[in-house]
């Protein structure tokens, strides 16, 4: 006989439905940033002119010793830099390069080797052409998203290395590690470099201080940023649009709004200062009228800072990067990959190197693009005019055994000259050319590297 129902009125002697609290998640503790790799110094004592150019950074590597004095004699001549990576090292050359009678690089030697597996992002050299700031990323991802990168300096006058900011010091390693610089945007005089990739990042060669440029009262984050090569004005791209601002960081002014910016990435001013290149993603609307980005086509635009026009000088049928200005301001050259990319391209690295291109130039006027060489699965790194109003670049070969070279490309023949070659196992990647081979008033700014 089922039980009488309760009185009315009543409550049945039930316990009440309890919720079950959330879960207490312990905080996220980010991973230890490692320790800088340490260098080791591998300048000859005397090296030949007169010496094969060709380039095995772990032979040398272990058979020249640390000049005990005199070492500035030895590489002051050095006017062109690069790297040699391998999978276990990286090391930074020097040499010196000329055009007359016909272009070459002699004395080719290593200055300094990181006994440890990094690929090189950047090159940036002081005014006095003393000091080389190198910026380095660990070739082993630690984690997804976190990508350990160091900025150093090397003395060029002997060979010792200071890494910036100053790793004794874990508050200033803290931020260089997870705001971490992506390019070296220039140097603000013999003493001050500025690295960063959205906001700016000032930092004084011996590792001392290391601050970031604030430029406006919100403290907006910037996606992307460029220091003018006179060294007077920033350019960034925010969530509000475009901006320009003194190099201490004040007299902030917007040039576009956000809605009529294009997403610029590594925007890079002209030698004289007047004018802006940057790379896009290609832009569609969908079907409800959303503006929509696709990061497999990038197309290189021009930025008037002055009206605030911009203008599409490439195409944006597939990867157009790294834009490269001619020391006369009126041309870019950059690289155009040779195929459609694909997500399995590292897609949102955006590094030349990582895909087969080949080099076109364009004019500020607007006129049809015109391409420069016909290389074969050949990736490119590191494009810069040099004085003459020619090219250099490292290419390296898709292939296990194929070249390894600095390559010299003349714009108006089409014809290439390798400077440089590689040995098996060795990747040749961003030479910067300075020093002597630039005329006065050149700007001695990083080579513009496409990074995320």
């Amino acid at each position: 006989v089922p039980p009488p129902p309760p009185p009315v009125g009543t409550v049945p002697a039930t316990p009440p439905p309890t919720s079950t609290p959330a879960p207490t998640l312990p905080p996220y503790i980010p991973p230890t940033p490692p320790p800088p790799p340490q260098p080791m110094t591998v300048v000859p004592l005397s090296p030949s002119p007169q010496a094969s150019p060709t380039t095995n950074a772990t032979s040398v590597a272990t058979s020249v010793a640390k000049p005990s004095g005199g070492a500035a004699s030895n590489i002051n001549n050095i006017n062109i830099a690069w790297g040699v990576e391998t999978d276990n090292d990286l090391t930074i050359w020097g040499g010196t390069y000329n055009e007359e009678p016909a272009p070459s690089i002699s004395a080719a030697r290593p200055i300094i080797t990181w006994k440890s597996s990094l690929r090189l992002l950047d090159m940036a050299v002081s005014p006095d052409h003393q000091s080389l700031a190198v910026l380095t990323m660990q070739a082993v991802i630690q984690e997804e998203g976190v990508y350990p990168t160091w900025l150093s300096v090397i003395d060029l006058t002997n060979s010792t290395v200071q890494d910036i900011p100053d790793y004794n010091n874990i508050d200033l390693y803290t931020k260089a590690f997870w705001l971490r610089p992506e390019r070296i945007l220039g140097w603000l005089d013999n003493d001050r470099l500025v690295a960063g990739v959205g906001n700016a990042w000032v930092a004084t060669k011996n590792g001392a201080t290391y601050s970031r440029i604030v430029y406006s009262s919100t403290e907006s984050v910037a996606f992307q940023t460029a220091l003018s090569p006179n060294g007077t004005t920033f350019f960034s791209f925010d969530r509000d649009g475009y901006w320009l601002y003194n190099a201490d960081g004040s007299n902030p002014r917007k040039v576009i709004d956000i809605t009529n910016a294009r997403a610029a990435s590594v925007p890079t001013w002209s030698p004289n200062s007047s004018l802006i290149t940057f790379i896009a993603p290609k832009q569609f609307l969908s079907d409800s009228g959303t503006v929509l980005v696709d990061y497999h086509n990038m197309g290189v635009w021009l930025h008037n800072p002055t009206d605030g026009s911009q203008k599409l000088i490439s195409g944006e049928d597939t990867w157009n990067v790294d834009p490269t200005w001619s020391p006369d301001s009126s041309q870019i050259a950059y690289l155009k990959a040779d195929r459609p990319v694909t997500d399995a391209d590292h897609l949102y690295t955006q590094q030349p190197e990582a895909i087969d291109t080949n080099i076109f130039v364009a004019d500020t006027k607007g006129s049809s693009p015109k391409q420069l060489s016909r290389f074969a699965s050949v990736r490119n790194s590191g494009l810069q005019w040099t004085p003459s109003g020619n090219l250099l670049l490292a290419s390296t070969a898709n292939s296990t055994n194929g070249l390894r070279a600095i390559t010299f490309l003349a714009v108006e023949m089409g014809t290439t000259t390798t400077l440089v070659n590689g040995a098996t196992g060795e990747s040749l990647v961003h030479p910067l050319l300075f020093g002597s081979a630039l005329k006065p008033g050149m700007p001695k700014v990083g080579n513009g590297d496409v990074q995320p």
